[in-house]
Order: C-alpha cells, then structure tokens, then sequence
C-alpha cells in the first residue's frame, strides 16, 4: 500500500483517487486514470511503466514521491506496485519514502511545438492507448531546447515571452477554457488563436514567426454571463408568478365572500 506525491510545477501535491476519474480533464486527470486502471490491474501496471513515465511528463510532474507502509505518510490507501515506476530515476529512500525524478526534458508550463504534430494527435481512446500518448511525448519533447520565459503574475494571468519559428505554437499546459485569452503589447506578434489539443491542453497559435511577449488572462467567458442572466430570468418568472398568483387568489376570495 502506498501513497504518491507528485512535483507539478515545483509544487508537492497528493494525487487523489476516485471512481469516476474517466470524467476528468486534462493531463493530471488522465494520469490519475491510468494510475486507477493500474490498481485494478496488477498485471498490466508491471508491462505499462513507459505509460506511466509518458503520463507523468505529460502531466508536467518532476519529481514523485512513492510512499510505502513504513512511511509516516497518512495517505497510504491505495495498491499500484513499484514496477510502474521503474522508468523513473530514484533519487533517494528515506523512513519508507522512495523518491524519484521524472527527468523532464523542460519543466516550464509553456513549451515550444510544432504545431500541426500536436494538433494531429488523436485523443486517446483511455488511459493505456500507447500510440497517440507516447506521440504526444515525443511532440513535446521535440523541441525541448527552445526555452521561453513563463511568469506567474495569478492564477488567472501568466507573461510568457520568446521566439517562435514558422509552423511553430506555444504548448500551455493547463487545461483550456474559452474564458482564456491571449492579450499582446504594441509591436508584438498579434493574431494569437487559443486551441484545444487532444489532451484538454492549451495550444497558443500565432499568426506569424518571431520573438513574442504575451499575457494570458482568463475572464469568464459569455456563457457564464447568459447562465447568470437565465438563472436570474427564471427566479424573476418564478416570484411573479408566486406574486399574481397569490393576487388573483386574494382578489376571487373577496369577491366569492361578497
């Protein structure tokens, strides 16, 4: 039994387990499903360590924490062997703990790709499809050396800055949302166009090749705002219809007892 912490983004996070993982989103989501199959299939975790290593990268995870039943660790529920990880690099062991570095090739949230590979990339059919995981590895390791500078200014607005060539695009790992939009300074590449890859992904796509400095910022998009407008129609209908309702009533009560 054991319990595993995960370095996403030089943060130490717990990954948590439920039934219903196929309904997550994203990278993180998917990797939490491929660790679930893995309890329910012993078997196939000790085959599938290329999967697991593909998962983690994916999911932008550096280091892990394998905690066993020796560790004071409290989160120690869960059944998924050893051998899913023998991919990884073990760092260190220590009171029950066994530490591993994924060996991310970049470790920055934003990452240069090419643009019509990743976007080829069909969504994987579940959480062990081999080909379209390890495709989308490869993509993103592809052009690891081009480096970009990612500033976390909220959780709603990042700063990422570099250089894109033709046929190039800005791979933001964090889960899209039609809320997220890509806002440029004067004399800055323009005409920036937000996709969905096949992973939940955000892929930055810019009009033209060249040295950018973009922000990021998420606003709630219009369809949270015609939710509220419904939702608050719908109340307005409601209270009316209580309000004549209880009018007409009083009114035919007066006139009946005259």
């Amino acid at each position: 039994m054991f319990a595993l912490k995960m370095l996403v983004n030089n943060r130490i996070g717990h990954i948590s387990f439920t039934s219903d993982l196929r309904n997550g989103r994203g990278g993180k989501a998917l990797l939490r499903h491929h660790l679930f199959r893995c309890r329910q299939d012993l078997p196939l975790c000790r085959r599938g360590s290329a999967i697991s290593l593909a998962w983690l990268k994916i999911a932008n995870v550096g280091k892990l924490v394998y905690t066993t039943v020796g560790s004071a660790e409290t989160y120690k529920d869960y059944k998924v062997p050893q051998e899913k990880f023998a991919n990884l690099r073990q760092v260190s062991a220590e009171a029950g703990d066994i530490y591993f570095d994924v060996g991310l090739k970049n470790d920055s949230l934003a990452k240069v790709v090419d643009a019509k590979s990743i976007l080829a990339i069909k969504k994987p059919f579940n959480a062990i499809d081999e080909k379209p995981i390890l495709a989308y590895v490869a993509v993103l390791e592809q052009k690891s050396d081009s480096k970009l500078k990612v500033t976390k200014v909220s959780n709603s607005r990042w700063q990422v800055a570099g250089e894109v060539g033709d046929g190039e695009a800005v791979l933001f790992q964090q889960t899209y949302d039609s809320g997220w939009k890509v806002k440029t300074k004067a004399g800055q590449i323009r005409g920036w166009k937000i996709v969905k890859d096949s992973f939940d992904f955000m892929v930055l796509v810019p009009k033209n090749p060249g040295s950018f400095e973009i922000e990021l910022v998420y606003g709630r998009p219009l369809s949270v705002y015609l939710g509220y407008l419904i939702t608050l129609t719908t109340i307005g209908f409601i209270i009316r219809k209580i309000v004549f309702g209880k009018f007409h009533l009083d009114k035919r009560l007066k006139s009946e007892s005259k």
